[in-house]
């Protein structure tokens, strides 16, 4: 991205993982649009492809169809869901006593989805040993079976991290104490999955 990247010390790309609030406390007014966008197209392809095998769309669609179009709409996709998603966060956050700007949490969001994109990582051996079946209902067998098992498990550990980043995120942005961070992302699940519940029953 840019040159305060050169800052002596750990890149925060890296740091974040385990210093959440220390990177947070730092970057919250100390982030340009431009590298505000790069972390949210990066994040906005994980995304796409993530939600294309959710919805089996390869069983709709070609392969190199697919992933042209996850590329094409990554931008649109990461601006979308993180708009959406801070003003969740930020709406609860402030029910929660949280004293933080919107701009701050829309910061802190945006450099918690590191974490979601380093599902990308998982993607690049996924896509060159499974290709389409990533995004059907099928399942690998014989000896692919095992690295699909154990990249789907990293993958989940990687969605739970991710969760836990953006907890602490929400809490040093709006100064809350680290139990009401996780309140502000576990409340609006909760009401997701009791909401769907109830539709569905």
């Amino acid at each position: 991205m840019e040159s305060y990247y050169s800052e002596k010390g750990p890149h925060p790309v890296w740091k974040i993982w385990l210093k959440t609030q220390e990177v947070i406390a730092e970057r919250i007014s100390n982030t340009s649009k431009k590298q505000m966008f790069m972390l949210l197209v990066i994040y906005g392809l994980a995304f796409s492809l993530d939600n294309a095998s959710i919805r089996n769309m390869g069983e709709r669609h070609e392969f190199p169809i697919l992933l042209i179009v996850c590329a094409i709409v990554a931008p649109l996709a990461g601006l979308f869901t993180w708009f959406i998603g801070s003003a969740v966060l930020h709406g609860m956050s402030r029910l929660l006593g949280g004293t933080g700007s919107f701009k701050e949490t829309r910061t802190a969001l945006a450099w918690a989805t590191v974490v979601y994109s380093a599902k990308l990582v998982i993607w690049v051996p996924q896509l060159l040993l499974y290709g389409r079946m990533m995004f059907t209902e099928q399942i690998p067998a014989g000896f692919l079976l095992i690295p699909f098992l154990l990249l789907s498990l990293l993958d989940t550990v990687l969605s739970i991290w991710y969760i836990v980043v953006v907890a602490k995120s929400m809490a040093e942005a709006h100064r809350l104490p680290l139990l009401r961070g996780f309140g502000t992302v576990i409340i609006p699940v909760a009401l997701i999955i009791l909401f769907r519940l109830i539709v569905t029953a």
